[in-house]
């Protein structure tokens, strides 16, 4: 439930990825303690060498956090290095795309 209030909130936001949970599957008979959702493909923090990666990734941690308390009235509560990934990618033009992907939404406050 709290993942599919963060996708709600953040939709529209390019610079964010949250993974979508399969609830046909989550919410079967069989699976009734088990999330299954999208896979995110990203490097964890601690891989990160490039220091513009480490500063870029560092403002969308904290855009992420601030955007939640001043427009989405939705805070994730469990914010560490376990539960945010660096998604690094190139577009058409050559520029460099930066995203944050975020798990692990226990914890939440609205």
């Amino acid at each position: 439930k709290n993942i599919n209030i963060f996708r709600d909130k953040y939709k529209r936001s390019k610079w964010l990825k949250i993974p979508e949970v399969f609830s046909d599957i989550t919410n079967s008979n069989n699976l009734s303690n088990i999330i299954v959702m999208e896979y995110i493909k990203g490097d964890k923090i601690t891989n990160l060498v490039d220091e513009i990666d480490k500063i870029e990734i560092s403002k969308l941690i904290s855009k992420f956090t601030i955007s939640g308390l001043l427009f989405h009235n939705v805070v994730h509560l469990d914010i560490h290095i376990g539960n945010i990934f660096c998604i690094k990618a190139v577009d058409n033009d050559n520029n460099i795309i930066y995203k944050l992907g975020v798990i692990d939404f226990c914890m939440i406050a609205l």
